[in-house]
């Protein structure tokens, strides 16, 4: 089957759905299928690559410069469109519902292709509802799609509650994220072990802020040093903040690493931490999980879905003091390192691209099936 993949970005930029979708595609290709990759242009890339094998298609889609979004999109949407149906495209699947699912659903009412939507997390919680044109746009979206699919079942709940969600029972579902920890490479600088790591985004959400305030208040009770790995627009205010909590060394701002060597760093980290505010998901837990890491983790979201407390990991009170009492904990319990290798067992921890794929397969078959009974969108 030839399916095309619209996502916002890809490699080579660095991120979680630019990860999810490359590891999605190697197991539509493993699995006898043909992806193709659609996505944005940014400076330098090239418009036509491939990348692990698969084809893919980059296009001036982005919405800045704002004076001049309307002729390129017009000029990408034609694109996007020949590409697509010129390539014989029997289904278009977006992941990370923005801007470039108008472009995927073009293409699908132009060639009579099942449009499936997999929403990931900021498109249900911040795009959907920023204005009466994106609640518009949305509600439009997923009442046309033959399914709209989610992370998890949190994000399910939580986009079932919005009022432009418009998709039908029948036609909506879980489409969870899967792990793959096999790419991983020894960082090129390496701290003294033992350490505690947390990574990813620097943003509000991802509650880096509430880490440090409670590494602070944790003090000398553990003498090691945490690092802090990845990049964003809260990373200025965090070193500041880490500065004003008079923290020192004990806190290693290591910026952004590709993927194989944040995964090299986490397998020989002594504990992880995830101090979410928000959490759809929670790929970071199930690869700590997946190497055996012991996680210690906010209870939002659908972070409680994948660890069983003191069991599988550690679960935290999202605030300073919940999380310096957990992370505590959790460095004191003498069962650290087995809570840690009990992890691996964990249902995340073990679910495959494979089966994601299989999974998406299944979803497209059904949707495929429902279009030729007539169940077509209107």
């Amino acid at each position: 089957m030839r399916i095309a993949l619209f996502c916002n970005d890809y490699w080579p930029t660095i991120g979680g759905v630019q990860t999810a979708v490359r590891g999605l595609a190697a197991g539509l290709v493993r699995r006898g299928h043909s992806p193709l990759i659609l996505t944005r242009q940014p400076g330098g890339a090239p418009a036509a690559d491939v990348v692990d094998g698969v084809a893919v298609r980059r296009f001036e889609w982005n919405l800045r410069p704002r004076a001049t979004f309307l002729p390129r999109a017009w000029r990408a949407g034609r694109q996007v469109r020949e590409t697509v149906l010129g390539w014989g495209a029997e289904a278009a699947y977006v992941h990370f519902v923005s801007a470039h699912a108008l472009y995927a659903r073009n293409c699908a009412r132009v060639g009579g292709l099942p449009l499936l939507l997999s929403f990931r997390g900021n498109d249900v919680m911040r795009i959907g509802p920023r204005s009466p044109v994106t609640r518009r746009i949305y509600a439009l979206l997923t009442r046309e799609a033959q399914a709209n699919l989610f992370c998890s079942p949190w994000l399910r709940a939580e986009a079932e509650r919005a009022p432009w969600f418009r998709g039908a029972a029948d036609r909506t579902g879980v489409l969870a994220d899967a792990v793959s920890v096999e790419r991983r490479v020894a960082p090129p600088v390496e701290p003294p072990r033992p350490f505690v790591l947390a990574a990813g985004r620097m943003v509000h959400k991802k509650g880096f802020d509430l880490l440090l305030c409670a590494w602070a208040e944790l003090g000398d009770r553990i003498a090691v040093p945490l690092w802090l790995v990845g990049d964003g627009e809260e990373r200025p205010a965090l070193e500041r903040l880490a500065g004003d909590l008079g923290l020192g060394d004990r806190v290693v701002f290591s910026g952004p690493m590709p993927h194989p060597e944040v995964l090299g760093l986490l397998e020989r980290a002594a504990l992880c931490v995830v101090p979410s505010r928000e959490e759809p998901y929670g790929i970071f837990v199930v690869e700590a999980q997946a190497l055996g890491v012991p996680v210690v983790a906010s209870a939002v979201g659908n972070l409680p879905e994948l660890i069983r407390d003191r069991e599988t990991g550690y679960l935290a009170e999202p605030t300073a003091g919940g999380l310096a009492r957990a992370i505590r904990s959790a460095w004191e319990d003498p069962r650290r390192a087995g809570v840690g290798a009990a992890g691996r067992g964990a249902p995340g921890a073990n679910r495959s691209y494979d089966t994601m794929a299989e999974e998406l397969e299944g979803w497209i078959n059904e949707a495929r099936s429902g279009m030729r009974g007539g169940v077509a969108w209107t």
